[in-house]
C-alpha cells in the first residue's frame, strides 16, 4: 500500500533486505541516525544505500530515494 512500510519479505535482485518485522524500528534508527547536516558526498552516498538497504516499502523504493538524493544534493 502506498505510504506505507512494506508488509511482507522482500529479494531485490541477490539482495535480501531485512523482514518487514524490523522495517519500522530501522526506518526510526535511519531517521536518528541521519538528521544532522550532510558534509560531502560520501554521507550523501552513505544515507542513500542505508535507505536502499532498508527497501522499506513494497514498491517505490527507487523513486523515493531518487528524492532523498536530489533534496539532500539541494541541501549541500
Amino acid at each position: 500500500m502506498r505510504g506505507r512500510y512494506r508488509d511482507l519479505n522482500v529479494t531485490v535482485g541477490h539482495h535480501r533486505p531485512p523482514s518487514h518485522h524490523d522495517v519500522p524500528s530501522l526506518m526510526a534508527q535511519f531517521h536518528e541516525d541521519y538528521t544532522g547536516e550532510l558534509n560531502t558526498i560520501e554521507d550523501l552516498i552513505e544515507r542513500y544505500t542505508d535507505f536502499e538497504t532498508i527497501h522499506p516499502f513494497q514498491d517505490g523504493n527507487e523513486r523515493v530515494g531518487g528524492v532523498i538524493v536530489a533534496a539532500l544534493s539541494h541541501q549541500m
